[in-house]
């Protein structure tokens, strides 16, 4: 968690969604200003703030900050890394709950195969 997004996290902890939500925007905000928009840093608060907007049952506001988070995640990194793999289950969660089930269990499925790829990698070595 970047710096700029600890009082954010304090704050949600708090129950203080709003003021959370506030913070967590800045804290994006300063980030793609520092990183750039695709950094690989912006997609931890995009998460985050993605993640807050579910939570209050935003969905719609959530998804393209989640999807975004991914794409930044994949495109640096590329599609079998193990962080990959949370934000793939990650999503795949609010894709659920916006009624898109298939679409949720083939990312999950996804993340299952990029997991055990990499379960498998650390016993070979």
């Amino acid at each position: 968690m970047s710096r700029s997004a600890l009082p954010a996290a304090e704050r949600e902890r708090g129950g203080k969604l709003d003021e959370a939500e506030r913070l967590m925007k800045r804290a994006l905000a300063i980030d793609e200003k520092a990183h750039g928009p695709d950094h690989p840093n912006v997609a931890i608060p995009l998460n985050n703030l993605a993640l807050l907007l579910k939570k209050t049952n935003r969905l719609q506001e959530a998804e393209p900050l989640m999807k975004r988070a991914l794409e930044i995640w994949e495109a640096r990194f590329g599609p079998a890394h193990p962080e990959l793999a949370k934000y793939l289950s990650v999503y795949a969660v609010l894709l659920r709950k916006t009624n898109r089930k298939a679409e949720g269990e083939a990312l999950e499925a996804r993340a299952k195969i990029i997991r055990e790829k990499n379960q498998a990698s650390k016993q070979t070595n």
